[in-house]
């Protein structure tokens, strides 16, 4: 198979993420209709955003390791498959319970695409090109989330939450299709494939947890002004629930494009912790600007706001590539399942607890904890980048960089 069909691989993984995070992140363009439609509050709306990334917490991992043992393709496609169905029983269900049950069985199905793809990137690309290309398969998620924030809306009002799920589900089951006719295993991944077991070194690798702490850190920012904007917007600042999330798609966009122009600008210097050391730092500026800005003028907030999220956005490409090139193109899916396991909790975890605290104080307290935490990642990056320099020169470890 020729190499330029890695462009076709990459576009399948793109395509089968970009559902996947629809469906992860979608229904928080539509906080208001799930709050009338269920009958419940701020608080309660925050455990439905976590639901589906404490789902995806426990199962990332198994399924990168399965991603290492039967290659992507059957990974991936079960997953999708999965996903479609789990969200065509919600479109049937209204009880809370079952429906926070669903949503969580329905994050642990989509997870297979997180790591599967990343390792197809780990495969099929070169070094010197592969931030680029891992930065076009990251740019699924604001990707996804944008799609979802312009259709999803206009979708609950003109037909009710239930038509939502099913209309997320049947791009879940054409992410499926896709990945069962187009995913293929790189030809020197054929040539050479033999069972492995989990390589205890990779997991093990200080770096790599380290890195996955970084993530979890930058996580925090991340929700904090995307799964919690509309809300913000529209309680807080008085924008209609449309304006909110046009604003919403405008900042996912945003984050998408700072994705490639990370994934390009590491590849031309060669390095990937010191952009995002740099990215990490932006990103706590950014959200200290929302957390003093919450009382000017609108457009000033919608202006702050957008900036700070595609900074908040970016990082996940840059992170992704540390963990995996940590581990080598073999043992990506374990790495990236890792990093992947510690960036979802923290995801699961964000919305409910920004929720309450901003309940119970303020938002511009609700922002100002992301900003210290952007702080931290952006001190052990630091960190990182001596300890990697350090070990690297001494021959002791593989550099995180090309």
């Amino acid at each position: 198979m020729k190499a330029s069909y890695r462009w076709v691989v990459l576009c399948v993984g793109l395509f089968a993420m970009t559902a996947g995070a629809a469906a992860a992140q979608g229904l928080a363009s539509i906080t208001p209709a799930l709050r009338e439609y269920y009958g419940i509050e701020l608080g309660t709306i925050g455990v439905l955003l976590g639901a589906v990334s404490l789902g995806i917490v426990p199962a990332v991992l198994p399924w990168g390791l399965a991603a290492d043992r039967w290659g992507e393709r059957p990974v991936m496609a079960l997953g999708m498959l999965s996903a479609s169905a789990v969200l065509v029983l919600l479109a049937y269900q209204k009880h809370l319970v079952a429906v926070i049950v669903l949503l969580v069985l329905g994050g642990a199905t989509s997870a297979s695409v997180n790591a599967a793809s990343g390792r197809a990137v780990m495969q099929w690309f070169p070094a010197e090109g592969r931030g680029m290309a891992m930065a076009i398969r990251q740019t699924s998620s604001p990707l996804g989330a944008g799609l979802a924030a312009l259709a999803l809306p206009g979708i609950a009002r003109a037909y009710g939450v239930p038509v939502v799920y099913l209309s997320l589900a049947g791009f879940c089951a054409a992410g499926a299709v896709t990945v069962l006719l187009f995913m293929r295993p790189a030809p020197h991944a054929r040539a050479t494939a033999v069972v492995h077991e989990p390589r205890p070194s990779v997991l093990l690798d200080r770096r790599l947890w380290v890195i996955c702490a970084v993530a979890g850190l930058l996580v925090v920012p991340q929700f904090a002004l995307t799964a919690l904007l509309v809300e913000y917007l529209h309680g807080r600042q008085g924008m209609t629930v449309a304006g909110a999330a046009v604003v919403l798609a405008v900042a996912q966009g945003s984050g998408a494009v700072a994705r490639l122009v990370n994934g390009a600008w590491s590849d031309r210097v060669g390095d990937r912790l010191g952009p995002l050391a740099k990215i990490a730092g932006l990103t706590a500026v950014g959200c200290a600007a929302v957390a003093g800005t919450g009382w000017a003028p609108l457009p000033v907030v919608v202006a702050v706001v957008v900036i700070a999220a595609t900074f908040a956005i970016s990082w996940n490409g840059l992170a992704n590539l540390v963990a995996a090139e940590l581990a080598g193109p073999e043992r990506a899916g374990a790495a990236l399942g890792l990093e992947n396991t510690v960036a979802f909790l923290a995801a699961a975890l964000t919305p409910p607890v920004l929720a309450i605290i901003i309940e119970h104080t303020s938002w511009p307290v609700g922002h100002t904890i992301p900003a210290a935490l952007s702080a931290i990642a952006c001190l052990l990056t630091a960190q990182l980048i001596r300890t990697t320099r350090r070990s690297t020169a001494a021959g002791l470890t593989r550099p995180v960089s090309r």
